[in-house]
């Protein structure tokens, strides 16, 4: 058997906040009797949450420094003849590393090579 609900929209809007409310406030009093009877455990254990959260976030900083450090240090080379940095779009391969080594004891400038190469950063 069916049964048909006659109530507007209104009137069912209402009974679900009364609903809604009511369950708020069932779920709040058995959070509440549960944290009375269970002091020593949140005693223990709010301290040791935080502490772990924090501990979580200061190695997620830590983390973002490290990744930041290390573009910069190895995503640019120094150039002795011209005293600056060149920034480079990328890291150089090996073969890269050893033509420019090569090429550098043969006397060209560091930044000629890179420019050569095409790895050098442009400037905006």
């Amino acid at each position: 058997m069916e049964t048909i609900d006659n109530r507007s929209f209104k009137e069912k809007f209402e009974a679900f906040k009364w609903n809604t409310k009511e369950k708020v406030k069932d779920c709040w009093n058995k959070t509440f009797d549960w944290c009375s009877q269970n002091k020593e455990l949140l005693i223990v254990g709010i301290p040791a949450v935080c502490a772990t959260i924090s501990k979580i976030s200061k190695n997620a900083n830590q983390m973002s420094e490290r990744r930041y450090d290390y573009k910069e240090r190895y995503m640019q080379v120094w150039d002795p003849a011209t005293r600056q940095h060149v920034k480079l779009r990328r890291e150089l391969r090996p073969d890269e590393q050893l033509e420019l080594s090569q090429r550098n004891q043969d006397g060209e400038r560091i930044t000629d090579i890179l420019f050569d190469m095409g790895v050098v950063k442009r400037r905006k």
